[in-house]
């Protein structure tokens, strides 16, 4: 056979075979069929000759053949035999192991041709008869449990045990057509100090799935498409929050469109079934988490409508949420008034609620205890010192109007608030160092400043909820101060600058034929746009040394949130017959740069003459 290698010793069989080991124990005898390092470490020995032939005649010419060897025989192999690595799975005794081998090219008859050797481990009796071998083991519980949800007369189906058994969740789900996979893994190591989540999402729209291959000069789908990434942050915003205050270990959920009906996009499912795979799993997360998609089709609300039918829509909207409350929204509107928003929002959480109970009653019954992952809770009290000791301060300091001296000082609390409280090592009256031991009170610096941090957050919020204060002392209606420039870059087709408070931006239009459409492959085909915007952030805007290159996933996000807003009050192609690509940079940040971008590039437009 072409094994890698094999080692028998009395009673033990041992086989390493590519990447795999496996072992098989027995108190009488086991056998192997010789490798080639068998016949090379040996091709030139009479007695390798002789065991050789011997073994090639007890091979078994039909998959599924048992090879008995009497032990008698098993002294003579073993010498021949080279060693192996150390085992990895023991079999119980008198057990078999079925082993996909190649046979030897030495045997002509068997040339190119796969079989299955038995390897059974045969026990002599007084009377020399054998046992008969036990029945396979296996390890993995493939049993397959499943969902059936009518979502709107949409079928909706999520199974698990089906596929990707390994991972600490796995979801393969369907809704028609549309086949989508999920899974979900959590680092047995903490990878962080608790005080921000390491989670990171994937997602993947394969052409295949739709019967497509890119039409650019790379092939492989590597690199994720603009669609995925802002799927992916889809994915992300609403599960981020329902992971426990202080986990530390890493948790990564990877998402593939494996089918495409081409009827309904992927993204509502998507989401649903990342919420679905992680309640399931042994992860740490508070309840399931479903989405939905809204529009505003001839004045009527509709969840879940076709892609067909959304083509008409004045409003796409992504809605993310669990039984209980909305966690997140994302879309845009053709001009609606704030009522009609609001009745779309109520009609999806509605769906949403009742999608998230019945996957609770199921994830009651086949989910796995949460015992996965690192937990760093804080520990009682804290913030309740925390409070004490600065929080009169922090809530003056949160209403300096001027970013850099705001900072200036919360810096210096939270300072001040770690060496009062911190399990650092701090010098007495005598130039003598503490030990932490001997000190009261005092806890991990990473708790006192994962508190910190929360007491800056719920000032914020009451200063606005009580006090109708924003952070920086403005009232609730109070704008900061704006300014506009228009045709700053002669040599742009259009151009502008933003200015409000400390937040600007720098705007730039160019006009292009229709040849400059900007192309994509995508699961409905090839997709082109003749308006793109292309949104940058780089870390100097917030006064920072940073990362500068490929755009990350947060630009990509705010870039369409912005182009999104633009959209609807631009020509049609029909009417206006040039590509538009809007850059935008951000150059200084303490607010909405997404937002200080559509304005920047509305001035951009109309200084080139867009109408």
């Amino acid at each position: 056979t072409h094994s890698r290698s094999a080692v028998l010793r009395t009673g033990s069989l041992q086989w390493t075979r590519g990447g795999m080991e496996g072992a098989l124990s027995s108190p009488a005898a086991a056998f192997l069929a010789p490798s080639r390092q068998v016949a090379h470490t040996g091709s030139r020995s009479h007695r390798a000759r002789r065991v050789r032939a011997h073994l090639a005649g007890r091979l078994a010419q039909r998959q599924q053949d048992l090879v008995r060897v009497p032990l008698s025989s098993f002294d003579r192999w073993k010498r021949h035999v080279p060693k192996a690595p150390a085992t990895c799975q023991s079999l119980t005794d008198q057990g078999g192991l079925s082993l996909p081998l190649l046979a030897s090219r030495r045997q002509p008859q068997w040339r190119g041709r796969r079989s299955q050797l038995r390897v059974a481990c045969l026990a002599d009796d007084e009377e020399g008869t054998n046992a008969p071998p036990a029945p396979l083991l296996t390890t993995i519980d493939r049993t397959v449990a499943a969902l059936e949800l009518d979502v709107e007369g949409f079928p909706y189906r999520f199974e698990t045990g089906k596929v990707g058994n390994l991972a600490n969740g796995a979801i393969w789900a369907t809704q028609g057509d549309t086949v989508l996979y999920t899974t979900v893994c959590c680092s047995r190591e903490a990878s962080s100090d608790g005080s921000f989540l390491p989670l990171s999402v994937h997602y993947q729209e394969r052409l295949s799935a739709n019967g497509l291959i890119s039409r650019g000069f790379i092939k492989r789908e590597a690199k994720p498409r603009q669609r995925d990434v802002l799927t992916a942050r889809l994915i992300d915003r609403p599960i981020r929050p329902m992971f426990p205050k202080g986990l530390a270990s890493e948790v990564q959920v990877l998402s593939w469109v494996l089918s495409f009906n081409g009827t309904h996009g992927a993204e509502p499912l998507a989401i649903t079934t990342a919420g679905v795979a992680l309640a399931i799993s042994d992860i740490p997360f508070a309840k399931p988490v479903a989405g939905a998609r809204v529009g505003y089709i001839d004045g009527q609300i509709v969840v879940n409508a076709s892609d067909e039918k959304m083509e008409s829509s004045q409003l796409d909207m992504i809605i993310a949420g669990t039984e209980d409350a909305v966690l997140m929204i994302e879309g845009y509107a053709d001009v609606l008034p704030e009522e009609t928003m609001l009745d779309a929002i109520s009609a999806a959480q509605e769906k949403i609620s009742e999608v998230c109970k019945q996957i609770k009653a199921w994830v009651e019954k086949v989910g796995k205890e949460k015992t996965a992952g690192v937990l760093n809770a804080a520990p009682e009290g804290l913030k309740e010192k925390v409070q004490a000791s600065v929080g009169t301060e922090v809530q003056a300091a949160m209403q300096v109007g001027e970013k850099k001296r705001r900072g200036e000082m919360v810096g210096v609390l939270e300072e001040r608030l770690l060496a009062d409280l911190s399990d650092e090592e701090t010098v007495d009256d005598d130039d003598n160092t503490v030990e932490e031991d001997e000190r009261e009170g005092v806890y991990d610096k990473t708790f006192v400043k994962s508190a910190f941090k929360d007491l800056l957050s719920q000032t914020m919020r009451d200063l606005v909820r009580t006090n109708n204060l924003r952070s920086d002392g403005r009232g609730v209606r109070d704008i900061r101060p704006i300014s506009c420039e228009a045709g700053p870059l002669p040599r742009t087709h259009g151009s502008a600058i933003f200015t409000r408070g400390e937040t600007q931006v720098i705007a730039a239009l160019t006009l292009g034929s229709t040849l400059d459409v900007q192309r994509e492959d995508s699961l409905y085909g090839e997709v082109g746009s003749n308006f793109y915007l292309h949104y940058s952030f780089p870390p100097s805007s917030v006064g920072e040394c940073g990362r500068v290159g490929a755009p990350g996933r947060r630009e990509v996000g705010h870039g369409m949130l912005a182009e999104r807003a633009l959209k609807p009050v631009l020509p049609g192609l029909g009417d206006f017959k040039y590509s538009l690509k809007l850059e935008s940079l951000v150059t200084e940040s303490n607010g909405s740069s997404s937002m200080a971008t559509v304005c920047g590039g509305c001035l951009a437009l109309q200084d080139a003459g867009v109408p």
